[in-house]
């Protein structure tokens, strides 16, 4: 799971994107916050997270990716959430979080 450099034009240059795994549990938590970490000392302005692969989602997961969000924010930098499905969706409003999913989806970047 590496964070890529997306490249061409002004604008994209300081957006970086990471391609979530299928699986994100337990077993995933500490190498997503992991790779998490390393964005946040990069220079990127918005990040995209893309949930495109992305089957399975459980709670700590969850937990790590409002984590980084805040930290984000306090930063002053974007996220946005690509590709999310409407089953991942779910697991974010049945948790309570739907206006957080709902700001991903909707930042402009």
């Amino acid at each position: 799971m590496a964070a890529k450099k997306k490249t061409g034009g002004e604008a994209k240059a300081k957006q970086a994107e990471l391609m979530l795994p299928a699986s994100m549990d337990l077993a995933m938590a500490e190498e997503l916050s992991e790779s998490l970490k390393k964005v946040l000392k990069k220079k990127s302005k918005t990040f995209r997270l893309n949930f495109s692969d992305v089957l399975r989602l459980t709670t700590p997961c969850v937990q790590v990716l409002l984590a980084f969000s805040v930290q984000m924010e306090a930063a002053g930098r974007s996220l946005k959430a690509e590709c999310i499905s409407e089953e991942i969706t779910a697991v974010f409003y049945d948790l309570g979080l739907k206006s957080v999913v709902d700001q991903w989806s909707e930042s402009d970047v």
